[in-house]
């Protein structure tokens, strides 16, 4: 009775009661996961391309409209001037006579036209170039014939503070503008002085006389004062700093000193 009321277990009961293999159970676990995960989209490439497609001007960067290249500043204005020029100094340009009275013979001076062209600032510091014409003169004469006579000379200079030198070098000038000897003189000189105003410059006399005889200029003066033009010939006027305001004396030539 025992024996018949006990099931009994033939080969497919022992094969089921069997454990579960790796492929098995790997096999198991993706189908409960397939619930929970959900199906993937019949059109996910689709979907992507259109979220692409929606998001491009989001991922669009702007060209730059500026160019790093060339600043550009500001315009302020010139007003009138320009930063860099400024104000402009003095206008000395024009003819001058100028007398070199020297101490070989004082009040007799050598006399030249000076065609002066100029380019000065309000501090009076820029470049000067200076034609220096000999005029002739008879022995022991201030005033006759006073001719343009000879090979000019040109002389360019900077000026500083209204302050110049006009450096001749070693210069030749003949003997027909020499009212002293009437020989040609060659000297070594330069005339150092500066700009009084827009009618006159003034200064000393630096160098040395090499012929007809040799003797040095220092102590030596000249004076030069604006010309109407190139035919004037004034018969009194100044031949150093301390007579350009001056006035004439009695006698042609140089202005006497005051006092």
């Amino acid at each position: 009775m025992s024996s018949a009321s006990q099931p009994r277990r033939g080969p497919l009961a022992r094969t089921v009661a069997r454990p579960l293999g790796p492929l098995a159970s790997w096999v198991a676990l993706v189908g409960l996961s397939a619930p929970i995960l959900g199906c993937p989209s019949p059109d996910a490439e689709g979907k992507y391309n259109g979220f692409i497609d929606q998001t491009e001007d989001d991922r669009e960067v702007p060209e730059s409209k500026m160019d790093l290249g060339a600043p550009v500043l500001p315009d302020f204005g010139s007003g009138g001037e320009t930063e860099t020029e400024g104000p402009p100094g003095l206008v000395i340009d024009g003819v001058y006579l100028v007398a070199v009275d020297t101490i070989v013979s004082p009040g007799l001076p050598l006399q030249f036209l000076a065609e002066v062209t100029a380019e000065l600032d309000a501090a009076g510091d820029g470049m000067v170039t200076v034609e220096f014409q000999p005029l002739s003169l008879d022995p022991m004469s201030t005033t006759e014939p006073r001719e343009e006579v000879g090979e000019s000379i040109t002389i360019d200079t900077e000026v500083t503070a209204y302050a110049f030198a006009l450096d001749f070098g070693e210069t030749m000038v003949t003997g027909a503008a020499n009212p002293i000897t009437g020989s040609d003189i060659v000297a070594t000189l330069a005339l150092e002085g500066s700009i009084r105003s827009e009618d006159a410059w003034c200064g000393g006399v630096t160098g040395d006389v090499e012929s007809p005889i040799q003797v040095p200029l220092e102590g030596s003066n000249f004076a030069a004062t604006r010309l109407a033009d190139r035919d004037e010939r004034p018969t009194a006027f100044p031949c150093e700093c301390s007579t350009i305001d001056g006035a004439p004396g009695p006698m042609n030539g140089c202005f006497p000193q005051s006092g």
